[in-house]
């Protein structure tokens, strides 16, 4: 439990699991404390509190932005932009790019079992109505 409060504590970038960190947190401890109801109650209330941690992350820079966008401030605007693209943009791309090659890589997958077993099927149907002695459709 310790060491999932200071994969949280250090993981400042990562906005997205903080609702699963704070599930899984409040979880164990309203389950500790209350059984299951506990754990259930603990497990929504934590979830509750990452997301909203993680939404006033997203949005720190939001005043800063509408003044700047009231005021007519172009280079305090750029400013901003470049500063939030420095602290998310590298790792964020790179990851986007691995769920794309996972991704495919599936599909690719899928394709490589799904389409011979559809073949097989097909050939195993006609077989099945020569050796039966029914007509094809398409030969009429």
């Amino acid at each position: 439990m310790k060491y999932l409060a200071a994969v949280l504590l250090l993981s400042g970038g990562c906005k997205s699991i903080y609702p699963l960190g704070g599930s899984v947190v409040g979880g164990a401890g309203g389950a500790a404390m209350g059984g299951i109801p506990g754990a259930a109650l603990g497990a929504g209330a934590g979830w509750g509190a990452g997301k909203a941690y993680a939404v006033v992350k997203d949005n720190e820079n939001l005043t800063e932005q509408v003044k700047a966008l009231t005021t007519g401030d172009i280079d305090k605007l750029v400013e901003l932009k470049l500063e939030e693209k420095k602290e998310s943009g590298f790792f964020d791309s790179i990851l986007g790019e691995v769920y794309d090659f996972l991704t495919l890589a599936l599909l690719a997958l899928v394709a490589w079992n799904v389409v011979p077993l559809l073949y097989t099927w097909m050939s195993n149907k006609k077989v099945h109505k020569k050796i039966n002695g029914e007509k094809d459709a398409k030969s009429d």
